[in-house]
């Protein structure tokens, strides 16, 4: 099979960036997207290449014109916490909670903008549902330690910390939270 236009400019986008090379990589990808706008591979890459070259606004832009679905609005909800804007970030991260509960970006994103806006019970309960929806996932089991000692609860955050080293005994986040356990 042949490759389309939108395609082989997709692909060209991709090899630049792998090459180290992200300002030819965005011309090729903003290409392939002027060919084939709806195209969610393109429109993935146009964001990771943007969030690299420190331009997260013109990322922002790009996603703020896709139609409504909990991966563009997560995605979205951590453009804004890079832009120190936690408002947004969880106006973004609950809207993408209601379409998706389980949806893992959106619910990490929604802790961190909690966390930023020092609602700490609200975090508790966000990272404790994070953790029902993925129970052996070290970040969240992690986020859910964390919760806990801003709470005050360090009994319990000690062994939500110590089952994350079990999963990734090296990660030092972990260890120095379990630690202040």
């Amino acid at each position: 099979r042949r490759l389309d236009e939108a395609e082989a400019w997709f692909f060209l986008g991709d090899r630049l960036v792998r090459q180290g090379r992200p300002e030819p990589a965005l011309a090729a990808f903003e290409r392939s997207h002027a060919l084939r706008p709806g195209a969610a591979s393109t429109i993935n890459a146009l964001v990771a290449v943007y969030a690299g070259l420190k331009r997260p606004r013109a990322a922002l832009r790009l996603l703020e014109r896709q139609p409504v679905a909990a991966d563009w609005l997560a995605q979205r909800g951590t453009l804004h916490l890079e832009l120190n804007e936690p408002a947004r970030a969880l106006a973004c991260s609950d809207e993408a909670v209601c379409l998706s509960p389980m949806h893992f970006a959106a619910r990490l994103n929604r802790g961190a903008a909690l966390r930023a806006l020092g609602r700490n019970a609200e975090v508790l309960e966000n990272d404790k549902t994070l953790v029902r929806c993925h129970p052996r996932h070290p970040m969240a089991l992690y986020n859910l330690g964390d919760a806990l000692l801003l709470n005050g609860e360090d009994e319990e955050a000690l062994s939500v910390l110590a089952e994350a080293l079990t999963l990734v005994p090296g990660a030092p986040q972990i260890r120095i939270a379990h630690c202040l356990a």
